[in-house]
This record gives C-alpha cells, sequence and structure tokens, in this order.
C-alpha cells in the first residue's frame, strides 16, 4: 500500500458536488467512517448536517470573510470574528485560498454539525457563502503570497459590487511583495517608507489620483486610503491592527485601563468609519449564517482546500504552500510522529491526525476539546515546522493509560500542559539539531539560575500574584531544569512510566486535581526513590520534608531517599530509547 496520496484540488471539488440531483442521506456509520479515514464528507452531507449556526448580536445580515490564509495570526483568527458579530456583522475567518472560497459555484471545507453530544464535527464540503465584504491582511512578506488567481479573484469580486479591506504593517523592504500585486490591481502600492498616526507606525502608502487619502501621518505621507471601482469599494491602510481592540485585563493599572480605552476609542472611530463606508451599498443576502466551529480555539472555520493523506494523519494546505515545507510534512512529519510515540507510548486514536498548514510564523494550536482533532502550524521555515508540529503533537498525547484505558488526575504540571509539549518539543529539535545535543533539554542547563532555581513551583501554581511576579512561563523553565536531572539519574522510561502510575493511582477519581505533595509521590513510585528532598532543595515548598509510607497498588512502602545532587547542573539532552515503563526502573 502506498505512504500517502496526493489530492488534487479539482478532483476533490468534483467529488464534493457530487453527480446525483438528488441529496443522498447519509448514515451515522458511514459519516464515522468517513473522518476515520481522513475522508471530507461530500456536499450532500452538509445538507443533511451543516455547520453549526451562530447568532450575531443585532444581526445586520452582511457576510464579512476574514482571510488568514496569507497571514494567520489568533488576532484576526480568533479574535476578530467574534469582534465583528458583536457589531452585528457575519464574520467568518478563512484558511483557503481567496480565488476558492469567493467562487459562486465553488465548495469549501468545513466543520459539520454531526454530534454535538460526543463533539464531534468531521471535515465536510460546504457550498460557498456569498461575501459583502473582505477582509486581507499580511505582516510578514515572507508568509504564503498572493496569486495571480487570487488576485484575479479580488479584482472580480470588487467590480461586481463587493468591498475589500487589505491591510499591512510596516516592512523594511518591499521589493518583491506580492502584497503589492494585489494592491496594484487597484492603483495602489505599499513602501518601505513609515509615518506615525494616533501613536502608532504605519506603512505608508502610494495612491494614483482615483483614491481619497482619509488618513495621514505626522509627515504627510499617505497611511489609509480609499476609493471605488466599478461596482465595488476598497480601502487600503498600513496598520493591521487599527480595526482591532486592545483587551483591557480587569487586574490592569487605572493607567494601563486608561490607555488601552484611548486606543479603543480611537479604533472604534476607524472601524466605524470605514465599514460605514464600506457597506453603503451592502445587501443581505438572505443565507443562513452557519460559520461552524470557529473561535473554539482551532483553526477554520473554512479550512484549506488542498490535502495529502498520509498513514495516519491528513495534511490540510493551501497552493500558495511552500514546496519545500509540504515536503518536509510528508517526510518528517510520520518520523516525528513515531518518535514521540516511542518515547510516550500513548493510545492510538481510530481516527488519523489532521495537520493544517498555516500562514506565517510562529505559533500553532491542538484541538482535544472535539473531533477529528488537528493540530495548527503557523511557520514559514523547516525549524519551526518540525518545532511546533513536535509540540502540538505531544499537548495531544498523555503516555500510558491506566487498565481502563483512561486517564486519571490532573497534575499540578497540568498534564500535557505547555511544559510537557515543550519538553518534547526539544527533544526532537535536538534530533535535527546536533548543536543541541551538548546542551540541555530545551537549553535547561543555561537556566540553572538564581532567576529559575529560587522559584517555588507550589506557589506559582497557587499564587497567582507571586507567579507574575516571576514571569509567564517561568514555571515551564524550572520544570524542564526538573525533569532533565531526573532524566541524568533514571534515563528517559521514568516520564511515560510516571504518567502510567498517576493514572492508575487516581483511577477511582479520574477529575481529582492533585497536590504537589500527591504528584510527586507519584513521580517518587515511578523512580522507585524518595524525590520530597530533591524539589525541597530546589525551593518547592512542599508540606512534609519526605514522602514517607505510600500505599501502591495494595503494597506499602517506604522509599530510599533519591540520588540526585540538587545542587549541579543538568546534563545533556537525552534522545535514548525508552526501556519497559510498566516495570521499576532497574537500579544503577
Amino acid at each position: 500500500m502506498k505512504r500517502f496520496s496526493f489530492f488534487a484540488a479539482v478532483l476533490g471539488l468534483l467529488l464534493a458536488v457530487g453527480c446525483t440531483q438528488q441529496p443522498r442521506t447519509f448514515t451515522n456509520e458511514e459519516i464515522t467512517d468517513a473522518w476515520h479515514k481522513g475522508t471530507t464528507l461530500p456536499l450532500d452531507a452538509s445538507k443533511q448536517f451543516p455547520p453549526k449556526p451562530v447568532k450575531p448580536k443585532n444581526d445586520n445580515g452582511l457576510n464579512v470573510l476574514v482571510d488568514v490564509s496569507h497571514q494567520c495570526t489568533f488576532a484576526y483568527l480568533w479574535g476578530m470574528p467574534p469582534q465583528l458579530r458583536a457589531d452585528g456583522y457575519r464574520a467568518i475567518p478563512s484558511m483557503a485560498s481567496l480565488n476558492t472560497v469567493l467562487d459562486e459555484d465553488g465548495v469549501s471545507r468545513m466543520r459539520l454539525q454531526f454530534d454535538e453530544e460526543n463533539n464531534v464535527y468531521p471535515f465536510g464540503w460546504v457550498k460557498n457563502y456569498k461575501y459583502n465584504i473582505v477582509l486581507t491582511q499580511q505582516l510578514d512578506r515572507n508568509a504564503p503570497g498572493y496569486t495571480k488567481e487570487e488576485c484575479k479573484a479580488l479584482e472580480d469580486f470588487v467590480a461586481d459590487g463587493g468591498s475589500l479591506y487589505i491591510l499591512t504593517n510596516v516592512q523594511s523592504s518591499v521589493d518583491g511583495w506580492s502584497m503589492n500585486d494585489l494592491a496594484a490591481v487597484f492603483g495602489a502600492k505599499y513602501t518601505d517608507k513609515s509615518d506615525r498616526s494616533n501613536g502608532v507606525n504605519y506603512a505608508a502608502i502610494e495612491v494614483d489620483e482615483n483614491w481619497e487619502v482619509v488618513a495621514k501621518g505626522e509627515n504627510g505621507l499617505p497611511v489609509r486610503a480609499r476609493r471605488t471601482y466599478k461596482d465595488g469599494r476598497v480601502i487600503i491602510s498600513g496598520y493591521c491592527e487599527e480595526i482591532k481592540f486592545e483587551e483591557i485585563n480587569d487586574q490592569a493599572s487605572d493607567e494601563e485601563k486608561a490607555r488601552k480605552k484611548a486606543i479603543n476609542e480611537w479604533r472604534r472611530a476607524v472601524i466605524d468609519e470605514s465599514f460605514g463606508w464600506l457597506c453603503e451599498n451592502q445587501k443581505d443576502f438572505g443565507e443562513e449564517y452557519r460559520p461552524g466551529q470557529s473561535g473554539w480555539g482551532g483553526g477554520g472555520a473554512i479550512y484549506p482546500e488542498l490535502e495529502t493523506n498520509l498513514d495516519g494523519f491528513v495534511v490540510y494546505y493551501t497552493p500558495n504552500m511552500d514546496e519545500k515545507l509540504k515536503q518536509a510534512v510528508i517526510t518528517e512529519m510520520p518520523r516525528i510522529t513515531d518518535q514521540i510515540m516511542a518515547w510516550h507510548p500513548s493510545t492510538p486514536t481510530p481516527e488519523p491526525m489532521y495537520l493544517l498548514l498555516a500562514a506565517g510564523g510562529g505559533g500553532g494550536w491542538a484541538v482535544n476539546a472535539y473531533k477529528p482533532k488537528e493540530n495548527g502550524i503557523i511557520s514559514t521555515d523547516f525549524e519551526g515546522l518540525i518545532g511546533i508540529y513536535a509540540h502540538e503533537l505531544a499537548h495531544t498525547l498523555g503516555g500510558p493509560a491506566n487498565a481502563k484505558g483512561e486517564k486519571a488526575g490532573e497534575s499540578p504540571f497540568h498534564n500535557q500542559g505547555e511544559a510537557h509539549a515543550g519538553w518534547f518539543q526539544g527533544k526532537i529539535m535536538a534530533m535535527y539539531d546536533s548543536t543541541l545535543l551538548e546542551k540541555g533539554n530545551r537549553n535547561c542547563n543555561e537556566l540553572f539560575t538564581s532567576d529559575y532555581l529560587n522559584i517555588d513551583l507550589k506557589r506559582y501554581t497557587n499564587d497567582k500574584a507571586y507567579a507574575d511576579s516571576c514571569g509567564h512561563g517561568k514555571d515551564w523553565g524550572k520544570s524542564w531544569i526538573i525533569w532533565q536531572k531526573m532524566d541524568d539519574v533514571y534515563g528517559p522510561t521514568w516520564y511515560p512510566r510516571w504518567r502510567n502510575i498517576q493514572y492508575t493511582r487516581w483511577m477511582e477519581t479520574p477529575e481529582k486535581v492533585l497536590t504537589w505533595e500527591e504528584t510527586i509521590e507519584d513521580m517518587s513510585i515511578a523512580v522507585g526513590e524518595d524525590l520530597f528532598p530533591f524539589f525541597r532543595a530546589l525551593n518547592t515548598s512542599l508540606d512534609r520534608e519526605t514522602c514517607g509510607e505510600i500505599t501502591f497498588n495494595g503494597e506499602t512502602v517506604t522509599l530510599p531517599a533519591a540520588r540526585i545532587d540538587a545542587a549541579t547542573p543538568p546534563g545533556k539532552v537525552n534522545l535514548s530509547a525508552i526501556g519497559d515503563w510498566s516495570k521499576p526502573l532497574p537500579k544503577k
């Protein structure tokens, strides 16, 4: 059987539309079988199980496409749609190519409302919506570019009466930038100059005589302009955040609250002016608004249109995705998956993993709350791709389950949280970069300083003010120091063994939130030595000096003190294969 196969976009769309006149009805078994195989359900399935509806506040009936296929930022993917919905707009974020999603005879890949009780929302082809407004933005000129097909689709969209809002930020260079290919369609250009307006730096723009400059910077350079183009309208701006509100934290100082309030008042005025003008001639298309699972911490609502179905996972991507990155996914993702599963054996799922290649760099997400599970990777380079994939994959892997096939107990290390994900990300990065083999995992040997050593992990998780004073993420670094030193002494088998001990020990109370003392008891059982003195030596304020007697699986034991010297720096990253995690660790 072939390791993988490619599905051409044209073939996928033809299959989505189907050949019959009457919609067919799908059984629950057929739906389940399809998503377990990584198949996007055909158009008929979306008629039977359409995406989840959402009712915007004061619904104005206008559809806004929030394009994140050229720059996938959480501000636009997760933040912009609910903000627009609060103003009455029917906002839908999209990771698909603009020419695909704007084709009124085409289809979009979305999650269908199939089994809400069990949180199952399989992917299916859905007839494209009509749109009144398109927002498109790009911060990183190295992110996937605007294709000729997309530029033509946007020109046709505007010419036919649609409204377009183009946004970017200041760029050091604009040479060969595809954003200017799009701007040129309408007689505009972004420059490498900047000008300040309302306290922020805008990218300066150049426009021809058909444009009305509506905002200039302090030096008189145009920073926002608008024009009509045939039956439609276009706004071009040099600052992406001008239409995105700042979040105001209740815990912020009065000065900080006042500062952000003033910013939001200015942005409110920009939004009202810009959207008011863009919407002057727009009308409600009369379509039901069903954006699906948008805003649940995952991708979408419209997913990339191309796919590769590999052995064990499905990759979604757009035609403008870098070919080298796509090939890296095909060759390296299976290798990384196999390696992390070897280090941290976890119960495989009957369905493949769904991997989304998103535009831009520096992040990702993992969805476990609903199925099919998905991992999003936002990267423009190979190192970022493998690192983010390893991180997001580890978020989904809990380790060896208990006798019931379940996980149990919530450790203050947060089970599959950031420290856990970063731990395996670091090992994978070292596997690909030999220079990291001489360092501790996640460079934790360089973190062996008072900034981290003085952190009290127990207090950090129980006292928010203390955690804030230490700094965000400092608990991850402290965790990596501890885990590396345990790898140094016990080898990597202790980690999956610890998770299995935890899941087994708390099997009858699976929702229990564990104390630090209970977690360190679990870890002590896993390594066969008392870790309390070690943790206390690293400034963890435990309520007793030693583990004392522990009962596990009907046996009561008193463990000897751990053989770890808390005063010495951690050693080198350990990429060795694990042993049998189901048995006590061998004594060295």
